[in-house]
């Protein structure tokens, strides 16, 4: 392949279905937009791909430049879908602007204590030197938007890109796949697709795939396979095991989302609750209980936790089963016994506690009432 240059990358693939804004937003900027009333177009809206655009795309700069960090060599390469050999990840190499306070690697994410006071502008260029159009259909996971014309941050996307960015599928991510499918199937495909992962693991989100991105989507291995993808630095700072989701015969198809490595269930706290109670975090499972005792107010409608009971799966269960096996340490799923042999979590004691705290909660009415029936929107 040729040398391109980066608005020649970005056209070259334009008409396909994986590529377009993901490098864009991979590449861009770090300076904030003004804030709007309603959420913008933030980046998963100018960030599809199969599990696209990375959740942090760039880095902002620290007061004074670290030294360069070293290349690592891009780990064991995946063994491609339906491929014989494997195709060469892109090489790791984190991005150095704003030392972290815990430094990380390719399989555990850098952590920050606080955002850095100085930004850094990773991109000077503006990738779209002529304007031009880019349309993209992403799922919507905070609520309508506001139109492009009173949408500040959105404008400041566009002008920062030298593209309008059109969302003509923007739909709501209980309703994403159903409309994902539809779209695939008329045929009439944006410039840009945000592919979400599917539960248990497993990348592809409809059957066949893969042979779907060799038909529709732009082949990006000559471009981010190996060293190539020092050419876009940002890019580069996607870990390795990231770039596994996207690699289908033996091809590079899509900018993957790099998710750290948590815990599948995590809990969410209103902090000002608790302060206005002056409450501490829990530290056992009774202090636990104790603490949504103190937060229910029924008289006012407030409840100490609830559940979206729809779509749980049968390994975290409903009422947030996965956080209470965590809390009682049943397995994951499977426990290794002495003898070499397998338990299943559900067979265990550990789980089995689990099942009985959860159901003690919603006995004692600290779950709101309408979480049986309350969706992921």
């Amino acid at each position: 392949m040729p040398q391109l240059s980066r608005r020649a990358f970005v056209r070259g693939a334009g008409a396909t279905l994986l590529l377009g804004p993901p490098l864009l937003a991979a590449c861009g900027v770090t300076t904030a937009p003004p804030a709007a009333t309603n959420p913008p177009a933030p980046a998963a809206t100018t960030a599809p791909a199969a599990t696209t655009a990375p959740a942090a795309t760039t880095a902002p700069a620290a007061t004074s430049a670290p030294a360069p960090a070293p290349t690592v060599a891009p780990t064991v390469a995946t063994q491609p879908r339906g491929g014989a050999t494997s195709v060469e990840m892109p090489t790791y190499q984190p991005i150095t602007t704003a030392p972290p306070d815990l430094p990380g690697d390719d399989q555990v994410e850098a952590g920050y204590f606080a955002f850095p006071k100085q930004l850094t502008r990773t991109v000077t260029d503006t990738p779209f030197k002529s304007g031009g159009e880019v349309n993209v259909m992403t799922w919507n996971v905070t609520g309508p938007i506001a139109p492009l014309e009173g949408n500040t941050a959105w404008q400041e996307i566009n002008r920062q890109v030298g593209a309008t960015i059109n969302l003509v599928n923007n739909v709501s991510n209980s309703d994403y796949r159903t409309k994902l499918a539809t779209v695939v199937a008329g045929g009439e495909l944006p410039d840009t697709i945000y592919i979400p992962a599917t539960p248990g693991g497993q990348s592809a989100p409809f059957a066949q795939f893969p042979d779907f991105l060799e038909r529709s989507a732009a082949d990006l291995t000559p471009y981010l396979s190996g060293d190539a993808v020092k050419d876009y630095p940002n890019l580069a700072a996607i870990p390795t095991r990231a770039w596994k989701s996207v690699t289908y015969h033996n091809k590079i198809f899509g900018v993957p989302v790099s998710f750290p490595l948590v815990p599948g269930t995590v809990l969410w706290v209103h902090q000002e609750m608790l302060d206005a109670k002056n409450l501490s975090r829990p530290k056992s499972t009774d202090e636990f209980k104790t603490l949504l005792q103190s937060l229910k107010d029924q008289d006012a409608n407030v409840y100490g936790i609830g559940a979206s009971v729809q779509g749980a799966d049968t390994t975290s269960g409903a009422f947030d089963l996965g956080l209470y096996q965590m809390y009682f340490g049943a397995p994951n799923n499977w426990k290794r016994n002495a003898d070499g042999s397998l338990t299943r979590s559900f067979e265990t004691d550990e789980y089995k506690a689990a099942v009985a705290y959860a159901r003690d909660l919603v006995g004692a009415g600290l779950y709101h009432p309408d979480s049986p029936t309350l969706n992921q929107v």
